[in-house]
């Protein structure tokens, strides 16, 4: 897992982006509506 900024309540790192996308899409397929 990535490592968690308590901060910015983001993900960091290298993998940042990737989690991000996956998040995206697994919120599109909870609401496809959108």
């Amino acid at each position: 897992m990535a490592p968690y900024d308590d901060v910015t309540h983001a993900f960091v790192g290298p993998e940042a982006e990737v989690l991000l996308l996956l998040k995206a899409l697994q919120d599109a397929a909870e609401m496809p509506g959108r």
